[in-house]
């Protein structure tokens, strides 16, 4: 049996991760053993059964240091002996180098995998460029090209004998049926991809094609860092209503056969065809055309890329369609499957690995040996760091591993990272004079604020007045209109108002000024005459029987006299909020966030009472912090999340980290809701307060405390509500425990569940989806629960986490099992377990003895809302921190 060991840099959900998928799954079917080593970031939504083992979340990024790719390699041999691995099948990108030092070190063959044509270089600067070219290609066992464009780019770096061609396969029907609309149970089209920049300008053509060929409407399947660019483009030219973003999937067939058709390009033309489905191919430039036999030759060259293939207009779209007909994609199904079908792939890979030799011993392995016995400090980057490229000179010079052509490859790597770091040094400069500047910005409002300055104002306006008196050719002018303008009554200056603007516009150019509106809007007039206001963000709009922590922070603000500007997220312009820009609650009043970002600067100065509060690190939000603190607001922070660990499972594309580290050295004051959040900060800051979330009596039912103790359940019933995403939800515990525990009902209330876990649930008896909940309707399940549970994946993200659950089900009653958030063991009634035994101490969480009671009220009465709010106003009371730099 072969035993064969596939590494990638990461395995998330998309093209490159289905293709794993298939090879794994094929593999297996052939006969082999076959194992999975994954960087970071990694899920398991697409992982098959059917691998032996898996080693994840290894530490395998382009900004990695010398020691952490010692240790990559380190871990694939430590898998290579462990599980006696004959063979090593490595996928893009920064995973091919500790693949080749770790093949070479055990002596075994190595498959290099190339998905495209920046795998051979770009990705991650000058060193991974010539360790790929001048190495990896030249030294594996073999090389294995997606497409035929690939396998050309990659032929002068790999002979002849050794490159071959393995293009996406796909699992095809056995039967063809040809039917375009027998299985289409939805009229609109489906588009399947990454939503990063080299993608979103084709599905922005697809879009409008769609509309003026006739197509009912599009739904967007993918997520990715370009989402909002995607989503603002749309907006911006008025599509946005005709289509439906539906993120990040793991049921991509099931939504292709319920679709009428397909676009997208690389094996989701191929997953289309496979649906039976009319597929329609988006290239990263536009639309190609609708896939018949034709353009299927021509575009698997490229790997329906659609590179080097002319676009088609809207006409010729709606043509397209209409003469392709069942018959027509009946053919292209089939001639798909032939040339592509998954099974005839993986079988004829595995027949040509079978008398590969291991590559030789190189460089790479020496450098390897050479960083373990004499590492580099931890601050050196292995593919950015010129030590990295000294050494390699150092080995190329020997008897050994010389060559004229080796020689002249470092030289040439050495030059071009020599210019990339003149261009960050320069960047860096204009960094630290766009800071100057700002610095400068700061000290000119600060002292335009003083009491010296607000002295002497009559004296500069009779000064001025004087010179415009004194000069004939201004005595009309701007300066002297412009001073009697601002002394008129404010009734008179807004009846003047369009005459001023026009004059401004005329004699000194549209923006020289900011002007303000006719009318103020109400939120800004109603600021302007209370003494108490603070202005939250966040993520959705008020709704307030949502047990959220902002929601929460504006209604107790609120009840403390404060005037609250409740600042939604909005994706566009564009976009509508359901509420608008309204009074929400008594004393809070929603603004949606452009019309904020727009219209803060009218804000009126505050000595005193004035807080922004921002939830989210987004730079529309952050870049508000100078003007609001120059008006007198104390800037908070309230680090509720692990937004960098949401951004790289899809879930904040908004998100960038300097922008938030910027965010935490700018705040007056910074709260996070768990101690890995402090932890993660603590290098550039040391005074971050933890204050954690909480729970509302009035939400959740001030009758409903403690029901679970005084519902005399008999029955043993264990639940969840929340989200149920399987990037944080372990969804293979919870099938477990209910395997192993037949006598136990589990009852999961909430949405975001994939396909595969609601056929999974159907198999057994005592799992149950209830499905999506109201907040105030939850009593009448809970009150039936024996015992709850938070089992979530062990990772940055769980860590980082405090759930509202776990108040909300201590409230109830109710004990808790939770892994993956080890801070919650201290709670009353909660037992923390790590994954590895969690099925040994949930029986006996089952068994416990009733928590005591007085240690539960006393932890009620420090966690409800209130107290924790109370606990951050005492400090903003006791504390300006950077806001006593500034005297305000």
């Amino acid at each position: 049996m072969k035993r064969v060991l596939v590494v990638v840099e990461q395995f998330t959900v998309g093209g490159l991760e289905t293709h794993i998928r298939g090879e794994l799954v094929q593999l297996h079917g052939h006969g082999c053993e076959v194992h999975l080593l994954a960087g970071t970031p990694f899920q398991r939504t697409l992982l098959p059964d059917c691998v032996s083992s898996v080693t994840g979340g290894v530490a395998m990024g382009v900004d990695c240091s010398a020691a952490a790719m010692v240790e990559m390699v380190d871990r694939i041999r430590e898998v290579i002996r462990s599980r006696r691995i004959d063979l090593i099948h490595a996928h893009p990108f920064v995973s091919l180098v500790p693949a080749m030092v770790a093949a070479q070190a055990e002596r075994i063959s190595l498959v290099v995998s190339l998905h495209g044509p920046a795998s051979l270089g770009g990705y991650a600067g000058p060193v991974y460029d010539f360790m790929i070219k001048a190495i990896v290609l030249p030294q594996a066992s073999l090389v294995a090209a997606v497409s035929g464009e690939v396998a050309e780019i990659a032929r002068p770096y790999v002979a002849d004998a050794s490159l071959i061609v393995v293009p996406n396969g796909v699992e095809f029907p056995t039967q063809v049926s040809g039917s375009v609309e027998d299985e289409a149970r939805e009229p609109r089209w489906l588009v399947v991809g990454r939503l990063d920049a080299a993608k979103i300008g084709g599905m922005l053509d697809f879009v409008r094609k769609a509309r003026s060929a006739g197509m009912a409407g599009v739904r967007i399947a993918g997520d990715g860092d370009a989402r909002a660019a995607l989503q603002q483009m749309l907006s911006d030219e008025g599509l946005i209503n005709g289509v439906e973003f539906l993120g990040a999937r793991s049921d991509i067939p099931q939504l292709m056969r319920g679709s009428a058709g397909v676009a997208g390009m690389g094996r989701v033309v191929l997953e289309g065809l496979a649906a039976q489905r009319p597929v329609v191919l988006v290239g990263y430039d536009g639309v190609k055309g609708v896939m018949d036999a034709g353009l299927l030759q021509l575009a698997r060259h490229t790997n329906f890329s659609g590179r080097n293939l002319d676009t088609v207009d809207a006409d010729r779209l709606g043509a397209q369609l209409a003469a392709l007909g069942e018959m027509g994609l009946a053919a292209v199904v089939e001639a798909a499957a032939e040339g592509f079908g998954e099974a005839s792939i993986w079988g004829q890979f595995l027949d040509q690995t079978g008398v590969l030799q291991p590559p030789q011993p190189g460089i790479l392995l020496e450098l390897y040996q050479s960083l373990q016995r004499d590492p580099l400090p931890e601050s050196s980057l292995f593919f950015h760091s010129e030590a990295i490229v000294t050494r390699m000179e150092a080995l190329a010079c020997s008897s050994r591993y010389f060559s004229a052509r080796m020689h002249a490859a470092l030289q040439v790597c050495r030059q071009t990272l020599a210019a990339q770091g003149e261009i960050t040094m320069l960047r860096r400069s204009l960094d630290a004079a766009h800071q100057t500047i700002d610095a400068r910005d700061v000290m000119i409002a600060e002292f335009l604020k003083s009491a010296s300055w607000r002295v002497t104002h009559p004296l500069r306006a009779a000064a001025r007045a004087l010179r415009a008196l004194a000069d004939p050719a201004a005595r009309y002018g701007y300066a002297l209109l412009r001073s009697v303008y601002w002394r008129l009554p404010e009734s008179w200056r807004y009846w003047l108002h369009v005459q001023r603007t026009r004059y401004v516009a005329l004699h000194w150019g549209v923006g020289r000024e900011v002007v303000e509106p006719l009318a103020l809007p109400a939120w800004v007039a109603k600021v302007r005459s209370v003494d108490k206001v603070v202005v939250i963000t966040c993520g959705f709009e008020f709704d307030e029987l949502v047990n959220q922590r902002p929601i929460n922070a504006a209604k107790y603000f609120a009840n403390q006299g404060y005037f609250v500007l409740f600042v939604a997220w909005q994706w566009g312009r564009k976009d509508e909020l359901n509420k608008g820009c309204s009074p929400v609650w008594p004393g809070v009043h929603q603004v949606p966030l452009f019309e904020f970002v727009d219209m803060h600067g009218l804000l009126p100065p505050k000595q005193a009472n004035a807080l922004y509060l921002l939830t989210m690190p987004a730079r529309v939000l952050v870049d508000c912090v100078s003007g609001l603190r120059g008006k007198g607001y104390t800037i908070t922070y309230d680090v509720m999340d692990e937004w960098q660990e949401f951004f790289k499972s899809g879930q904040a594309p908004w998100y960038d980290r300097q922008v938030e580290e910027q965010l935490v050295l700018q705040s007056d004051v910074v709260c996070c809701v768990a101690p890995a959040l402090i932890e993660k900060f603590s290098g550039i800051r040391n005074d971050i307060l933890l204050i954690g979330n909480g729970y509302s009596e009035d939400v959740i039912g001030r009758n409903h405390r403690g029901i679970v103790q005084t519902s005399g359940t008999a029955q043993s019933v264990v639940g969840y509500f929340g989200h149920l995403t399987d990037a944080w939800f372990d969804w293979k515990l919870v099938f477990d425990l209910a395997v192993r525990h037949g006598d136990v009902r589990f009852e999961i209330i909430g949405y975001g569940e994939p396909q595969w876990v609601r056929d999974r649930a159907r198999s057994l008896d005592n799992l149950v989806l209830v499905g999506k909940v109201h907040p105030s309707e939850l009593n009448t399940y809970v009150r039936h629960w024996s015992a709850s549970i938070i089992p979530f994946v062990e990772g940055q993200l769980s860590r980082a986490v405090d759930p509202i659950k776990i108040y909300e089900y201590i409230y109830f009653g109710l004990p808790v099992f939770v892994t993956g958030i080890q801070h919650l063991q201290s709670y009353p009634g909660v037992v923390w377990a790590a994954r590895a035994n969690a099925q040994t101490l949930f029986a006996s969480f089952l068994a416990q003895k009733p928590v005591d009671p007085g240690k539960v009220e006393s932890f009620l009465a420090a966690t409800t809302w209130d107290a924790r709010f109370n606990g951050l106003v005492h400090h903003l009371r006791q504390h300006k921190n950077i806001g006593d730099l500034y005297g305000l």
